[in-house]
Protein backbone atom coordinates (compact mmCIF):
# COMPACT_ATOMS: atom_id res chain seq x y z
CA UNK A 1 0.00 0.00 0.00
CA UNK A 2 2.78 2.40 0.49
CA UNK A 3 4.72 1.95 -2.62
CA UNK A 4 0.97 2.25 -4.48
CA UNK A 5 0.74 6.05 -2.42
CA UNK A 6 4.45 6.43 -3.57
CA UNK A 7 3.64 6.33 -7.10
CA UNK A 8 0.79 7.98 -7.13
CA UNK A 9 2.67 11.10 -4.94
CA UNK A 10 5.22 10.68 -7.76
CA UNK A 11 3.03 10.90 -10.67
CA UNK A 12 1.41 14.12 -8.75
CA UNK A 13 4.95 16.04 -9.07
CA UNK A 14 5.96 14.89 -12.60
CA UNK A 15 1.99 15.77 -13.45
CA UNK A 16 2.17 19.23 -11.75
CA UNK A 17 5.75 19.77 -13.43
CA UNK A 18 4.82 18.54 -17.46
CA UNK A 19 6.29 20.54 -19.65
CA UNK A 20 9.25 21.02 -17.99
CA UNK A 21 12.51 19.48 -18.44
CA UNK A 22 13.52 16.14 -16.64
CA UNK A 23 13.03 18.10 -13.35
CA UNK A 24 12.85 16.25 -10.19
CA UNK A 25 11.23 18.46 -7.44
CA UNK A 26 11.41 16.22 -4.82
CA UNK A 27 15.27 15.44 -5.18
CA UNK A 28 15.75 19.42 -5.38
CA UNK A 29 13.93 19.78 -2.30
CA UNK A 30 16.05 17.02 -0.47
CA UNK A 31 18.96 19.06 -1.64
CA UNK A 32 17.87 22.14 -0.57
CA UNK A 33 16.72 20.52 3.18
CA UNK A 34 20.25 18.59 3.47
CA UNK A 35 22.43 21.35 2.48
CA UNK A 36 20.02 23.92 4.48
CA UNK A 37 20.26 22.07 7.67
CA UNK A 38 23.25 19.59 7.31
CA UNK A 39 21.09 16.31 7.10
CA UNK A 40 23.38 13.89 5.36
CA UNK A 41 26.13 16.31 3.87
CA UNK A 42 27.97 19.05 4.84
CA UNK A 43 25.93 22.44 5.95
CA UNK A 44 26.01 24.59 2.93
CA UNK A 45 23.91 27.89 2.94
CA UNK A 46 25.14 28.91 -1.01
CA UNK A 47 23.94 25.65 -2.41
CA UNK A 48 20.62 25.23 -0.80
CA UNK A 49 20.12 28.47 -2.21
CA UNK A 50 21.00 27.25 -5.30
CA UNK A 51 18.87 24.41 -5.19
CA UNK A 52 15.77 26.40 -3.60
CA UNK A 53 16.10 28.88 -6.59
CA UNK A 54 15.59 25.93 -8.72
CA UNK A 55 12.35 25.26 -6.99
CA UNK A 56 11.38 28.93 -7.77
CA UNK A 57 12.04 28.80 -11.29
CA UNK A 58 9.99 25.83 -11.65
CA UNK A 59 6.46 27.55 -10.49
CA UNK A 60 7.08 26.34 -6.92
CA UNK A 61 5.99 29.51 -5.06
CA UNK A 62 6.50 28.77 -1.40
CA UNK A 63 9.92 28.71 -2.23
CA UNK A 64 10.22 32.52 -2.35
CA UNK A 65 9.20 32.50 1.46
CA UNK A 66 12.40 30.15 1.78
CA UNK A 67 14.44 31.77 -0.11
CA UNK A 68 13.93 35.32 1.59
CA UNK A 69 14.53 33.57 5.10
CA UNK A 70 17.68 31.89 4.14
CA UNK A 71 18.81 35.24 2.38
CA UNK A 72 18.09 37.00 6.05
CA UNK A 73 19.90 33.86 7.92
CA UNK A 74 22.90 34.22 5.55
CA UNK A 75 23.03 38.14 6.06
CA UNK A 76 22.59 38.03 9.90
CA UNK A 77 25.37 35.13 10.59
CA UNK A 78 28.01 37.14 7.70
CA UNK A 79 27.84 40.29 9.77
CA UNK A 80 26.92 38.44 13.25
CA UNK A 81 30.69 39.40 14.40
CA UNK A 82 30.04 43.18 13.80
CA UNK A 83 26.49 42.83 15.18
CA UNK A 84 28.29 41.62 18.25
CA UNK A 85 30.27 44.51 18.38
CA UNK A 86 27.80 46.70 18.01
CA UNK A 87 25.87 45.13 20.72
CA UNK A 88 29.07 44.92 22.82
CA UNK A 89 28.79 48.88 22.98
CA UNK A 90 25.22 49.13 23.99
CA UNK A 91 23.56 49.65 20.55
CA UNK A 92 20.11 49.27 21.26
CA UNK A 93 19.23 48.77 17.99
CA UNK A 94 21.89 46.19 17.30
CA UNK A 95 20.92 44.40 20.69
CA UNK A 96 16.90 44.62 19.35
CA UNK A 97 18.22 43.10 15.95
CA UNK A 98 20.61 40.42 17.40
CA UNK A 99 17.03 39.41 19.83
CA UNK A 100 15.01 39.14 16.85
CA UNK A 101 17.33 37.04 15.14
CA UNK A 102 17.58 34.56 18.02
CA UNK A 103 13.93 34.69 18.27
CA UNK A 104 13.25 33.54 14.50
CA UNK A 105 15.80 30.88 14.04
CA UNK A 106 18.00 32.91 11.62
CA UNK A 107 21.47 32.07 13.76
CA UNK A 108 21.82 28.55 13.17
CA UNK A 109 17.96 27.97 11.67
CA UNK A 110 17.03 27.24 15.46
CA UNK A 111 14.74 29.43 17.52
CA UNK A 112 16.31 30.50 20.89
CA UNK A 113 13.54 32.32 22.44
CA UNK A 114 15.90 32.24 25.88
CA UNK A 115 18.29 34.24 24.53
CA UNK A 116 16.22 36.45 22.38
CA UNK A 117 14.50 37.32 25.73
CA UNK A 118 18.02 38.01 27.51
CA UNK A 119 18.34 40.69 24.44
CA UNK A 120 15.13 42.48 24.39
CA UNK A 121 15.07 42.75 27.99
CA UNK A 122 18.56 44.38 27.57
CA UNK A 123 17.69 46.77 24.91
CA UNK A 124 14.13 47.19 26.32
CA UNK A 125 15.82 48.70 29.71
CA UNK A 126 18.11 50.81 27.85
CA UNK A 127 14.58 52.40 26.31
CA UNK A 128 13.96 50.77 22.79
CA UNK A 129 10.54 50.98 22.49
CA UNK A 130 9.82 48.08 19.98
CA UNK A 131 12.25 45.44 22.34
CA UNK A 132 10.14 46.81 25.13
CA UNK A 133 6.55 45.43 22.93
CA UNK A 134 8.31 42.25 22.21
CA UNK A 135 9.32 41.80 25.65
CA UNK A 136 5.80 42.47 26.86
CA UNK A 137 4.90 39.89 24.48
CA UNK A 138 6.85 37.15 25.64
CA UNK A 139 5.88 38.26 29.55
CA UNK A 140 2.46 37.52 28.11
CA UNK A 141 2.88 34.48 26.26
CA UNK A 142 5.46 32.36 27.77
CA UNK A 143 4.75 30.91 31.29
CA UNK A 144 9.18 30.31 31.94
CA UNK A 145 9.44 34.19 32.49
CA UNK A 146 7.82 33.88 35.42
CA UNK A 147 5.08 37.26 35.58
CA UNK A 148 2.71 35.64 37.46
CA UNK A 149 0.30 38.72 37.80
CA UNK A 150 1.16 40.05 34.26
CA UNK A 151 2.62 43.19 35.94
CA UNK A 152 5.59 42.83 33.85
CA UNK A 153 3.37 42.66 30.32
CA UNK A 154 1.60 45.94 31.33
CA UNK A 155 4.78 47.95 32.41
CA UNK A 156 6.60 47.01 28.96
CA UNK A 157 3.84 47.58 27.39
CA UNK A 158 3.48 50.53 28.34
CA UNK A 159 6.65 52.10 28.14
CA UNK A 160 6.42 50.71 24.39
CA UNK A 161 3.29 52.72 23.56
CA UNK A 162 4.68 55.61 25.69
CA UNK A 163 7.93 55.37 23.08
CA UNK A 164 5.36 55.55 20.06
CA UNK A 165 5.95 51.96 19.03
CA UNK A 166 2.72 50.54 16.76
CA UNK A 167 3.53 46.79 18.09
CA UNK A 168 2.89 47.87 21.54
CA UNK A 169 0.10 49.71 20.65
CA UNK A 170 -1.45 46.37 18.90
CA UNK A 171 -0.60 44.50 21.91
CA UNK A 172 -2.00 46.97 24.08
CA UNK A 173 -5.49 47.16 21.64
CA UNK A 174 -5.38 43.19 22.11
CA UNK A 175 -4.88 42.38 25.91
CA UNK A 176 -7.88 45.02 26.44
CA UNK A 177 -9.74 43.19 24.41
CA UNK A 178 -8.79 40.04 25.83
CA UNK A 179 -9.40 41.16 29.16
CA UNK A 180 -6.52 39.40 30.49
CA UNK A 181 -4.04 41.85 31.38
CA UNK A 182 -5.78 45.33 32.26
CA UNK A 183 -9.95 44.99 32.19
CA UNK A 184 -11.65 43.88 29.40
CA UNK A 185 -12.44 47.36 27.27
CA UNK A 186 -13.53 47.12 23.93
CA UNK A 187 -13.54 50.53 23.34
CA UNK A 188 -10.66 51.15 24.38
CA UNK A 189 -9.23 48.07 22.47
CA UNK A 190 -10.12 49.53 19.21
CA UNK A 191 -9.10 52.26 20.14
CA UNK A 192 -5.53 51.58 20.09
CA UNK A 193 -6.03 48.85 16.86
CA UNK A 194 -6.52 51.99 15.10
CA UNK A 195 -3.27 54.20 16.75
CA UNK A 196 -1.39 50.86 14.93
CA UNK A 197 -3.20 50.87 12.33
CA UNK A 198 -2.71 54.32 11.82
CA UNK A 199 0.61 53.57 11.71
CA UNK A 200 0.31 50.09 9.10
CA UNK A 201 1.08 47.72 12.14
CA UNK A 202 -0.47 44.21 9.84
CA UNK A 203 -1.74 42.76 12.98
CA UNK A 204 -3.82 45.23 14.04
CA UNK A 205 -5.08 46.08 10.74
CA UNK A 206 -5.85 42.38 10.21
CA UNK A 207 -7.59 42.54 13.25
CA UNK A 208 -10.11 45.39 12.67
CA UNK A 209 -10.68 43.74 9.20
CA UNK A 210 -12.15 40.88 11.03
CA UNK A 211 -13.64 42.53 13.87
CA UNK A 212 -15.75 45.06 11.75
CA UNK A 213 -16.51 41.85 9.65
CA UNK A 214 -17.91 40.38 12.32
CA UNK A 215 -19.06 43.10 14.44
CA UNK A 216 -17.20 41.23 17.11
CA UNK A 217 -17.06 44.14 19.39
CA UNK A 218 -20.26 45.81 18.98
CA UNK A 219 -19.63 47.51 15.83
CA UNK A 220 -20.10 45.82 12.09
CA UNK A 221 -19.23 47.83 8.98
CA UNK A 222 -18.36 45.21 5.94
CA UNK A 223 -16.81 47.77 3.83
CA UNK A 224 -14.38 49.09 6.60
CA UNK A 225 -13.80 45.59 6.78
CA UNK A 226 -12.89 44.52 3.85
CA UNK A 227 -10.63 47.97 3.34
CA UNK A 228 -8.47 46.78 6.45
CA UNK A 229 -7.89 43.30 4.95
CA UNK A 230 -6.24 45.10 2.15
CA UNK A 231 -4.03 46.57 3.56
CA UNK A 232 -3.22 43.99 6.17
CA UNK A 233 -2.76 41.59 2.97
CA UNK A 234 -0.57 44.16 1.18
CA UNK A 235 1.51 44.84 4.37
CA UNK A 236 2.07 41.09 4.22
CA UNK A 237 -0.43 39.21 6.67
CA UNK A 238 -1.00 35.83 5.24
CA UNK A 239 -4.04 35.41 7.43
CA UNK A 240 -5.31 38.66 5.46
CA UNK A 241 -4.61 37.13 2.08
CA UNK A 242 -6.54 33.61 3.17
CA UNK A 243 -9.34 35.66 4.66
CA UNK A 244 -9.39 37.97 1.32
CA UNK A 245 -9.04 34.34 -1.17
CA UNK A 246 -11.66 32.68 1.03
CA UNK A 247 -14.22 35.39 0.80
CA UNK A 248 -14.08 35.75 -3.11
CA UNK A 249 -13.92 32.40 -3.53
CA UNK A 250 -17.15 31.64 -1.45
CA UNK A 251 -18.64 34.99 -2.38
CA UNK A 252 -18.67 36.26 1.12
CA UNK A 253 -19.61 39.95 1.98
CA UNK A 254 -17.66 40.71 -1.86
CA UNK A 255 -18.54 39.22 -5.18
CA UNK A 256 -17.54 36.19 -6.36
CA UNK A 257 -13.96 36.70 -8.05
CA UNK A 258 -11.89 32.77 -8.53
CA UNK A 259 -9.50 35.14 -9.91
CA UNK A 260 -9.09 37.70 -7.29
CA UNK A 261 -8.92 34.01 -4.76
CA UNK A 262 -6.62 32.59 -6.83
CA UNK A 263 -4.52 35.79 -6.39
CA UNK A 264 -4.79 36.03 -2.99
CA UNK A 265 -4.75 32.42 -2.03
CA UNK A 266 -1.03 32.34 -3.83
CA UNK A 267 0.01 36.02 -2.00
CA UNK A 268 -0.70 34.08 1.22
CA UNK A 269 1.38 31.21 -0.01
CA UNK A 270 4.91 32.92 -1.00
CA UNK A 271 4.11 34.94 2.25
CA UNK A 272 4.71 31.49 4.33
CA UNK A 273 1.01 29.84 3.98
CA UNK A 274 1.32 26.30 3.61
CA UNK A 275 -2.16 25.85 3.66
CA UNK A 276 -2.43 27.86 0.71
CA UNK A 277 -1.40 24.86 -1.87
CA UNK A 278 -3.77 22.83 -0.53
CA UNK A 279 -6.56 25.57 -0.45
CA UNK A 280 -5.07 26.16 -4.27
CA UNK A 281 -5.82 22.28 -5.36
CA UNK A 282 -9.12 22.73 -3.93
CA UNK A 283 -9.95 25.74 -5.80
CA UNK A 284 -9.02 24.15 -9.21
CA UNK A 285 -10.21 20.74 -8.26
CA UNK A 286 -13.99 22.23 -7.54
CA UNK A 287 -14.08 25.74 -8.81
CA UNK A 288 -12.31 26.10 -11.94
CA UNK A 289 -12.18 22.44 -12.83
CA UNK A 290 -8.86 22.14 -14.14
CA UNK A 291 -7.95 18.83 -12.95
CA UNK A 292 -4.07 19.11 -13.80
CA UNK A 293 -3.85 22.43 -11.79
CA UNK A 294 -5.30 21.14 -8.70
CA UNK A 295 -2.63 17.90 -9.35
CA UNK A 296 -0.07 20.82 -9.45
CA UNK A 297 -0.74 22.71 -5.93
CA UNK A 298 -1.73 19.22 -4.29
CA UNK A 299 1.76 17.86 -5.05
CA UNK A 300 3.50 21.26 -3.98
CA UNK A 301 1.45 20.90 -0.51
CA UNK A 302 2.95 17.22 -0.09
CA UNK A 303 6.44 18.03 -1.30
CA UNK A 304 6.97 20.60 1.38
CA UNK A 305 4.44 19.08 4.66
CA UNK A 306 3.59 14.85 3.74
CA UNK A 307 -0.63 14.90 4.52
CA UNK A 308 -3.15 12.34 4.56
CA UNK A 309 -5.46 14.20 3.15
CA UNK A 310 -3.59 13.83 -0.25
CA UNK A 311 -5.06 10.48 -0.73
CA UNK A 312 -8.72 11.92 -0.46
CA UNK A 313 -7.42 14.58 -2.93
CA UNK A 314 -6.34 12.40 -5.31
CA UNK A 315 -9.54 10.01 -5.63
CA UNK A 316 -11.77 12.96 -5.90
CA UNK A 317 -9.38 14.04 -8.70
CA UNK A 318 -10.00 10.98 -10.31
CA UNK A 319 -13.25 10.69 -9.70
CA UNK A 320 -13.80 14.56 -11.38
CA UNK A 321 -12.27 13.65 -14.00
CA UNK A 322 -14.75 11.12 -15.00
CA UNK A 323 -17.79 12.10 -13.75
CA UNK A 324 -19.72 12.42 -16.92
CA UNK A 325 -19.35 8.16 -17.60
CA UNK A 326 -18.96 7.28 -14.25
CA UNK A 327 -22.28 9.09 -12.91
CA UNK A 328 -24.53 7.20 -15.46
CA UNK A 329 -22.78 4.34 -14.68
CA UNK A 330 -23.28 4.09 -11.10
CA UNK A 331 -26.90 5.51 -11.71
CA UNK A 332 -27.36 2.35 -13.38
CA UNK A 333 -26.16 0.13 -10.83
CA UNK A 334 -27.47 1.96 -7.88
CA UNK A 335 -30.71 1.81 -9.11
CA UNK A 336 -30.37 -1.97 -8.35
CA UNK A 337 -30.27 -1.70 -4.82
CA UNK A 338 -26.30 -0.83 -4.71
CA UNK A 339 -25.96 1.16 -1.26
CA UNK A 340 -21.74 2.04 -2.29
CA UNK A 341 -23.01 3.42 -6.08
CA UNK A 342 -25.53 5.51 -4.47
CA UNK A 343 -23.31 6.90 -1.48
CA UNK A 344 -20.86 7.68 -4.69
CA UNK A 345 -23.19 9.70 -5.85
CA UNK A 346 -23.97 11.95 -2.90
CA UNK A 347 -20.54 12.42 -2.92
CA UNK A 348 -20.48 13.76 -6.53
CA UNK A 349 -23.07 16.02 -5.89
CA UNK A 350 -22.54 17.06 -2.25
CA UNK A 351 -18.86 18.06 -2.94
CA UNK A 352 -19.30 19.21 -6.80
CA UNK A 353 -17.09 16.71 -8.21
CA UNK A 354 -17.02 17.68 -12.21
CA UNK A 355 -20.25 18.58 -12.15
CA UNK A 356 -22.62 21.15 -10.24
CA UNK A 357 -23.12 21.15 -6.24
CA UNK A 358 -26.72 19.64 -5.66
CA UNK A 359 -27.50 19.20 -2.13
CA UNK A 360 -30.94 17.97 -3.12
CA UNK A 361 -29.14 15.30 -5.34
CA UNK A 362 -26.80 14.80 -2.69
CA UNK A 363 -29.28 14.08 -0.05
CA UNK A 364 -31.54 11.96 -2.49
CA UNK A 365 -29.02 9.36 -3.34
CA UNK A 366 -27.57 9.67 0.57
CA UNK A 367 -31.33 8.57 1.73
CA UNK A 368 -31.24 5.62 -0.85
CA UNK A 369 -27.72 4.57 0.30
CA UNK A 370 -29.26 4.45 3.58
CA UNK A 371 -32.14 2.52 2.26
CA UNK A 372 -29.92 -0.49 1.04
CA UNK A 373 -27.56 -0.25 4.55
CA UNK A 374 -28.19 1.74 7.41
CA UNK A 375 -25.35 0.37 9.30
CA UNK A 376 -22.51 2.27 7.00
CA UNK A 377 -24.39 5.23 5.35
CA UNK A 378 -26.12 6.39 8.59
CA UNK A 379 -23.97 8.63 9.41
CA UNK A 380 -22.79 10.38 6.13
CA UNK A 381 -26.40 11.03 6.05
CA UNK A 382 -26.72 12.65 9.24
CA UNK A 383 -23.68 14.50 8.51
CA UNK A 384 -25.27 16.20 5.47
CA UNK A 385 -28.48 16.81 6.91
CA UNK A 386 -26.83 18.46 9.99
CA UNK A 387 -25.37 21.18 7.46
CA UNK A 388 -28.43 22.15 5.85
CA UNK A 389 -29.39 25.88 6.80
CA UNK A 390 -31.68 26.34 9.70
CA UNK A 391 -34.55 26.70 7.61
CA UNK A 392 -34.60 23.17 5.59
CA UNK A 393 -33.27 21.71 8.45
CA UNK A 394 -35.67 19.09 9.83
CA UNK A 395 -34.48 17.01 12.93
CA UNK A 396 -37.39 14.74 13.45
CA UNK A 397 -36.11 13.26 10.40
CA UNK A 398 -32.63 13.28 11.57
CA UNK A 399 -33.70 11.67 14.51
CA UNK A 400 -35.96 9.01 12.70
CA UNK A 401 -32.68 7.90 11.21
CA UNK A 402 -31.01 7.83 14.66
CA UNK A 403 -33.96 5.54 15.81
CA UNK A 404 -33.67 3.35 12.91
CA UNK A 405 -29.85 3.10 12.23
CA UNK A 406 -27.40 0.37 14.75
CA UNK A 407 -25.45 1.34 17.98
CA UNK A 408 -22.58 2.90 16.11
CA UNK A 409 -24.86 6.17 14.84
CA UNK A 410 -26.05 6.54 18.40
CA UNK A 411 -22.37 6.26 19.97
CA UNK A 412 -21.50 9.19 16.89
CA UNK A 413 -24.42 11.14 18.63
CA UNK A 414 -24.45 10.61 22.53
CA UNK A 415 -27.20 7.93 23.80
CA UNK A 416 -30.47 7.67 22.07
CA UNK A 417 -28.71 10.58 19.77
CA UNK A 418 -28.91 12.95 22.73
CA UNK A 419 -26.31 15.61 21.50
CA UNK A 420 -28.91 16.33 18.25
CA UNK A 421 -32.07 16.41 20.67
CA UNK A 422 -29.54 18.80 22.45
CA UNK A 423 -28.89 20.88 19.47
CA UNK A 424 -32.96 21.45 18.79
CA UNK A 425 -33.23 22.64 22.23
CA UNK A 426 -30.72 25.47 22.08
CA UNK A 427 -31.66 25.99 18.31
CA UNK A 428 -35.17 26.39 19.38
CA UNK A 429 -34.08 28.50 22.52
CA UNK A 430 -31.77 30.57 20.59
CA UNK A 431 -33.34 34.18 21.23
CA UNK A 432 -34.32 33.25 24.98
CA UNK A 433 -30.80 32.50 25.80
CA UNK A 434 -29.05 35.60 23.56
CA UNK A 435 -31.84 37.91 25.74
CA UNK A 436 -30.29 35.90 29.10
CA UNK A 437 -26.47 36.38 28.15
CA UNK A 438 -26.93 40.11 27.14
CA UNK A 439 -28.21 40.70 30.11
CA UNK A 440 -25.44 39.13 32.32
CA UNK A 441 -26.29 35.40 32.62
CA UNK A 442 -22.90 33.83 32.68
CA UNK A 443 -24.43 30.48 31.61
CA UNK A 444 -26.09 31.84 29.16
CA UNK A 445 -22.82 33.22 27.32
CA UNK A 446 -21.45 29.88 28.10
CA UNK A 447 -24.16 28.35 25.45
CA UNK A 448 -23.80 31.31 23.02
CA UNK A 449 -20.12 30.23 23.09
CA UNK A 450 -21.04 26.92 22.13
CA UNK A 451 -23.83 27.31 19.56
CA UNK A 452 -21.05 30.06 17.52
CA UNK A 453 -18.35 27.23 18.17
CA UNK A 454 -21.15 24.33 16.41
CA UNK A 455 -22.88 26.87 14.18
CA UNK A 456 -26.04 26.21 16.08
CA UNK A 457 -28.93 28.91 15.17
CA UNK A 458 -26.66 31.18 14.08
CA UNK A 459 -23.48 30.96 11.13
CA UNK A 460 -20.66 29.10 12.56
CA UNK A 461 -18.33 31.39 14.09
CA UNK A 462 -14.87 30.83 16.55
CA UNK A 463 -13.75 34.24 16.98
CA UNK A 464 -17.10 34.60 18.15
CA UNK A 465 -17.58 32.19 20.32
CA UNK A 466 -14.18 33.09 22.36
CA UNK A 467 -15.79 36.52 22.75
CA UNK A 468 -18.63 34.90 24.32
CA UNK A 469 -16.52 32.50 26.66
CA UNK A 470 -14.03 35.42 27.56
CA UNK A 471 -17.33 37.17 28.38
CA UNK A 472 -18.72 34.55 30.87
CA UNK A 473 -15.27 34.14 32.22
CA UNK A 474 -15.27 37.16 33.61
CA UNK A 475 -18.77 37.07 34.95
CA UNK A 476 -17.78 34.31 36.76
CA UNK A 477 -18.04 30.96 34.84
CA UNK A 478 -15.43 28.18 35.93
CA UNK A 479 -16.96 26.18 32.66
CA UNK A 480 -15.72 29.15 30.39
CA UNK A 481 -12.06 29.23 32.28
CA UNK A 482 -11.22 26.14 31.52
CA UNK A 483 -12.59 26.54 27.96
CA UNK A 484 -11.03 29.22 27.34
CA UNK A 485 -7.85 27.50 28.80
CA UNK A 486 -8.06 24.32 26.83
CA UNK A 487 -8.28 26.75 23.43
CA UNK A 488 -5.30 28.69 24.52
CA UNK A 489 -3.57 25.26 25.32
CA UNK A 490 -4.36 23.66 22.13
CA UNK A 491 -3.40 24.32 18.85
CA UNK A 492 -6.26 23.53 17.01
CA UNK A 493 -6.42 27.08 14.39
CA UNK A 494 -9.70 28.44 16.64
CA UNK A 495 -7.03 30.87 18.62
CA UNK A 496 -3.48 31.34 18.49
CA UNK A 497 -1.35 28.81 21.08
CA UNK A 498 -0.42 30.46 24.19
CA UNK A 499 0.70 29.18 27.14
CA UNK A 500 0.89 32.30 29.75
CA UNK A 501 -3.19 32.69 28.66
CA UNK A 502 -3.87 28.81 29.06
CA UNK A 503 -2.48 29.01 32.11
CA UNK A 504 -4.35 32.44 33.23
CA UNK A 505 -7.44 30.97 33.02
CA UNK A 506 -6.79 27.71 34.26
CA UNK A 507 -5.75 29.23 37.34
CA UNK A 508 -8.66 31.57 37.24
CA UNK A 509 -11.09 28.29 37.29
CA UNK A 510 -9.36 26.77 39.87
CA UNK A 511 -9.46 30.23 41.72
CA UNK A 512 -13.17 30.40 40.93
CA UNK A 513 -13.84 26.75 42.88
CA UNK A 514 -11.99 27.59 45.59
CA UNK A 515 -13.99 30.64 46.56
CA UNK A 516 -17.36 28.85 46.01
CA UNK A 517 -15.73 25.90 47.81
CA UNK A 518 -15.32 29.00 50.70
Amino acid sequence: MKNLIGLCIASILCLSMQGKEAFDAQECYNNFVGYLWGYGMERDVDKALEYNRQLIDNDYLFSNYYQDWVTRSKSVNNELERLQTLVERGDTTAIHRLGYAYESGLIDGQPDVTKAFELYKRAAEAGHPRSQAMLSSLYSSFENFGDEDFSKTREWCDKAVAGGDPFGMYIKGMLYLEGVVYTKDNAKGIEWLERAAAMGQSNALYNLGQSYMWGFYGVTDREKGISYLKRASDAGHIKASRVLAYYHKDGKFVKRDISSADRYFKKALVDGDIDAMESLGDLYLFDVRDYDEALHWYGQSYLYEPRSILNERLKYVGMARNADNEISRLEKIALKGDAMACDTLRLYYSLGLGVDKNEDEAIKWGEKAFHYDKEIYACPLIEMLLRQSPDKRDYKHILDICAASDSSVMYCYGDDCGGIIETIELEKNYDKIKAMAENGDAESMVLMGRMYEAGIGVEENVLWAIEWYIAAANAGSVDACYILSGRYGLDDGSVEPDERKSKYWGDRAEMLENAKKI
